[in-house]
């Protein structure tokens, strides 16, 4: 799933690219506008560098796969169009940050993705089983005790590339079980 296995669909980009869509006429924008606005050509390395936007994109449309649909992307005949999903589109503005968050958690801890298991959510789930006091510190503990509990890091796909984010997941796992507690 694209929300872990890249760096660049870290939370505030996914609701800033929500919010972007939701404060627009019509509640949506020709992609390579959102592309721009997420990533303007001056703060990119290159002028075609555009990945921090493009995997942003890209992991949303993963979740909108099925309902909740977070964004829609349409032909309109010149271009593609991103477009804000229905439910957030109807939600209330004052309920918007919650009702995404909702929506978000929902979409990204389903138990499939497409006809694949979600490793995402497996790996939430796992997270969410360990007491707060035992929880792995570091990301060398972390896959000690993932192997140590038969799970496999290479399977889950938590590459190198994809340390920082597991990080913040693990950050976030720790603050929901104390908020639980």
């Amino acid at each position: 799933m694209k929300i872990y296995q890249t760096v660049e669909p870290v939370p505030s980009r996914v609701l800033g690219l929500l919010r972007l869509l939701r404060h627009t006429e019509q509640h949506g924008l020709p992609r390579d506008t959102v592309i721009d606005l997420l990533q303007p050509k001056s703060l990119r390395e290159k002028e075609y560098a555009d990945t921090l936007a493009t995997n942003t994109i890209a992991a949303v449309l993963e979740l909108s796969t099925t309902d909740p649909r977070l964004i829609d992307q349409q032909d309109n005949g010149n271009g593609k169009l991103l477009v804000l999903g229905k439910d957030l589109r109807e939600c209330d503005d004052s309920q918007f940050d919650d009702c995404a968050r909702a929506l978000l958690e929902r979409a990204a801890l389903r138990p499939k993705v497409g006809n694949s298991a979600n490793r995402f959510a497996e790996i939430c789930a796992w997270l969410l089983c360990l007491s707060p006091v035992s929880m792995p510190q570091g990301h060398a503990e972390l896959k000690t005790r993932l192997k140590s509990d038969g799970l496999s890091y290479n399977e889950f796909g938590l590459n190198n590339d994809a340390r920082c984010l597991l990080g913040e997941v693990l950050r976030a796992s720790v603050a929901m079980a104390r908020r639980k507690m």
